[in-house]
């Protein structure tokens, strides 16, 4: 097979790496159809950028990348019970054109109809559901969603799929209209000057049940604790 391996600072290469010929009872083999590209992860690793925050994350050079991994099963080991020959699923295998992996590393069968560039997204929209459930979220509840990179923009869809009234709140005008068509509720200006009065127009007066925070800066984080109700 080959696999995408991960040398040092831009230093990627595609290499041959021998698979197991013969599965163990719980294993399965895998075919990637597409995998997943992370911004902010993968980019930083390739980068460099940001040394002590690579050398925390990776393990020992040369490193696999990549955690979104659309596959299809074509052989499963004898005590496999979840899934079978020909099932197309989701897994953390990295990028990688076939894999051997326990049965437990494979998270959920992709349904039929639903493309595989959609289904690569799986993680990313797991981590929105993830901080809803942190903040007890339940149906109808008011939720701002701060910062509209494309974690901020699966947070909006994966909210209002699951009932919230949805605040997205974030810079530029393009990316905002993507969180409208999203599903978002209202939109907000991360610049605009007053955000009580946005509040009350997006019907909390009294602020938002749930502020997620997708993002790392000061001002992001003003704009959550200006939003959240008091």
């Amino acid at each position: 097979m080959q696999k995408l391996m991960l040398y040092g600072a831009r230093d990627l290469r595609l290499e041959e790496v021998p698979l197991p010929a013969t599965l163990g009872p719980t294993q399965v083999r895998l075919k990637t159809q597409i995998t997943g590209v992370s911004t902010g992860r993968e980019r930083t690793l390739y980068t460099y950028d940001n040394p002590h925050w690579s050398e925390m994350i990776r393990g020992p050079l040369p490193y696999d990348m990549g955690y979104n991994n659309i596959g299809v099963i074509t052989e499963v080991g004898s005590a496999v019970t979840r899934f079978q020959v020909g099932d197309r699923v989701y897994s953390i295998a990295p990028h990688t054109t076939e894999d051997v992996f326990e049965e437990e590393g494979v998270i959920a069968k992709v349904p039929d109809g639903v493309d595989a560039e959609d289904a690569v997204f799986t993680h990313l929209m797991s981590l929105g559901l993830h901080a809803l459930r942190r903040g007890d979220f339940t149906p109808g509840a008011r939720v701002a969603v701060i910062g509209m990179g494309v974690i901020g923009l699966c947070t909006v869809a994966v909210a209002k799929a699951v009932g919230a009234q949805v605040l997205a709140v974030g810079r530029g005008a393009a990316r905002l209209a993507v969180a409208q068509q999203f599903g978002a509720d209202a939109v907000l200006d991360a610049e605009a000057p007053d955000f009580a009065q946005a509040a009350a127009a997006f019907g909390a007066p009294d602020g938002v049940d749930i502020a997620v925070l997708i993002g790392s800066t000061w001002s992001a984080m003003r704009s959550a604790c200006e939003l959240l109700r008091h």
